[in-house]
């Protein structure tokens, strides 16, 4: 018995840390970086392969001569690392537990690339404009400053970019152009469905497909800039992830189940907001940032304790006074026992509420019972010696 590898949700420097290959190769599939800006997708790279791949160079070279196997490892692409913790897992394959990230994949190829496009084609300052000139929608972010200076952003406004990015670059620029972000923007928006279909995933596809029809409209406007310059190819490797979106979905389902939109927001609130109060030394903010979570977490686990002891005390003595009244009195022990309903506990309040109405209607109603017995057929004074030690004896008299 063992935990399957089902899935595993990492960036991209992390997915090429995990399945040991170069950064200029694709961790899924069999691409070299010159082939990233193809419109077919590339076979699958699997684990198996991966495997081949390193016992090759392992043959010749010990693999702990660190130097010598790593320049042997980078001629074939590889990280060289040759003892990766999935090689013995069973049923664990790169690609099928290395499931797109959205955040990473979809909204930061936007925000990084399609956005620095529109930026050159339309220029800063009109950009900038036409989003501060948006009317102001309840739900949605307005950038009131623009959009241009923002550096780091949540899954949510990268969303409320998309939206607007059509309508805003729509006039001044080149329709094939609009028409390839356009494409850009379907594919993201139907790749983060709940579920699909078999004609969904062939439009999701498609959306794909047409980009790559009309992409060539983005470097002939001269809108590709490297750190060197203008640029005229696509050899993005998140481009070339968007192909993994169909096998993934195949594979393990709708890849919006993998986000990680909510625990990338837990980064502001458990690491950002704590950092600024602070002694904001950046060299050991990890220190820090771990020993307060250490913190947190006893915090959190001595209050859990002690509520479990408090309900568990509290419980106790319920029952140590209920046993208490019932050796007292034998009478109420078996009054008890001919009304199963002795009580009810609530739990809206912080101390039970026992419901004391049937243990009254059952002594009303033994103590009538009685009296008319007592009258009619045995009218001798043992019937109200017996009254006498009932609860409302003198209801009867």
């Amino acid at each position: 018995c063992f935990t399957p590898l089902a899935g595993y949700v990492a960036n991209l420097l992390e997915q090429l840390m995990i399945v040991c290959v170069a950064q200029s190769t694709s961790p899924v599939t069999l691409t070299t970086k010159t082939q990233f800006s193809g419109a077919t997708p590339c076979p699958p790279c699997s684990g198996l392969h991966t495997l081949q791949q390193i016992h090759h160079p392992a043959q010749h070279i010990n693999p702990w001569k660190v130097w010598e196997f790593l320049e042997a490892a980078k001629v074939i692409s590889l990280s060289g690392v040759h003892l990766f913790f999935w090689r013995d897992w069973h049923f664990a394959d790169s690609i099928i537990f290395l499931t797109p990230k959205i955040l990473h994949t979809l909204h930061k190829f936007f925000f990084n690339h399609i956005l620095k496009w529109c930026k050159e084609g339309l220029g800063a300052d009109e950009l900038d404009s036409c989003y501060q000139s948006q009317h102001k929608q309840v739900g949605t972010q307005h950038f009131s400053n623009g959009v241009l200076h923002v550096k780091q952003i949540t899954g949510r406004e990268h969303q409320d970019l998309q939206w607007s990015i059509i309508a805003s670059i729509a006039r001044p620029v080149q329709p094939d152009f609009v028409h390839a972000v356009q494409a850009t923007i379907d594919f993201i928006y139907k790749a983060q469905a709940p579920m699909f279909t078999n004609s969904s995933i062939t439009s999701l596809v498609n959306s794909l497909a047409e980009f790559h029809m009309h992409k060539q409209a983005i470097v002939n406007a001269g809108l590709c800039h490297g750190t060197s310059g203008p640029i005229d190819h696509f050899e993005i490797l998140k481009l070339e992830l968007f192909h993994n979106f169909t096998p993934t979905i195949c594979n393990v389902g709708a890849p919006i189940q993998f986000t990680a939109d909510v625990s990338e927001c837990l980064l502001i609130t458990h690491c950002k907001n704590p950092f600024e109060c602070m002694s904001h030394q950046c060299k050991t903010f990890t220190q820090q940032i771990v020993h307060l979570l250490d913190q947190e977490e006893e915090c959190v686990s001595f209050t859990s304790l002690t509520c479990y002891l408090s309900v568990v005390l509290h419980s106790t003595t319920l029952n140590e006074e209920f046993n208490e009244m019932t050796d007292i009195d034998p009478m109420l022990m078996w009054i008890l026992c001919v009304s199963p309903i002795d009580h009810a506990t609530f739990s809206l309040h912080d101390h039970p509420i026992r419901n004391h109405f049937p243990k009254a209607f059952v002594c009303m109603h033994l103590v009538q019972r009685l009296f008319s017995w007592s009258h009619t057929q045995c009218p001798c004074s043992g019937a109200r010696a017996l009254l006498g030690g009932l609860p409302y004896s003198h209801c009867a008299q």
